[in-house]
């Protein structure tokens, strides 16, 4: 990745962070333009560089405030998961290959229906990533708690803080 190629993603990035004078979720703006960080990163680029370059670029905070590399490196790392968890292969693929998926889902439905149909669904396939996880998400799909239950929860709490 090039100087100019940098700065110009980065210009787009600041720009995104608004859409007709309101501000956009940087987490939003970070999934959009993840190939790009990821390519910076790749180059070595420290999140504090990163940081500077996009405050150089016009980008800010909704308060006005620049972004901060520590802000920057959680949202990235939010997205890469979110990416990682919902398409695994979409995850390796370069800045030029996102632009090239992002201009096919784009065009007309039967062609990105078609594509979507060709492409397995790896997520199905995955392993959870812990049994807890499956544990947890097996009792978020069950009922309510009911109120005698959730009494005996608040008896045990009050029992264990004293």
């Amino acid at each position: 990745m090039n100087t100019d190629q940098l700065r110009s993603g980065l210009a787009q990035f600041a720009s995104d962070l608004t859409l007709a004078g309101q501000p956009i979720a940087l987490d939003v703006v970070v999934a959009r333009h993840l190939p790009l960080l990821r390519e910076a990163r790749a180059a070595k680029l420290r999140w504090s560089g990163l940081a500077r370059l996009l405050a150089e670029a016009g980008a800010r905070r909704p308060d006005g405030n620049a972004i901060s590399a520590d802000q920057l490196r959680a949202s990235f790392s939010r997205a890469a998961r979110h990416l990682r968890f919902s398409d695994p292969q979409a995850f390796s693929k370069t800045a030029t290959e996102m632009r090239t998926m992002a201009s096919l889902s784009l065009k007309a439905g039967s062609e990105r229906d078609a594509v979507a149909a060709s492409r397995p669904n790896t997520f199905e396939a995955a392993e959870p990533p812990c049994s807890p996880c499956e544990d947890w998400s097996e009792r978020a799909m069950g009922p309510e708690p009911t109120d005698n239950e959730l009494a005996a929860v608040r008896a045990r709490l009050a029992r264990n803080n004293t």
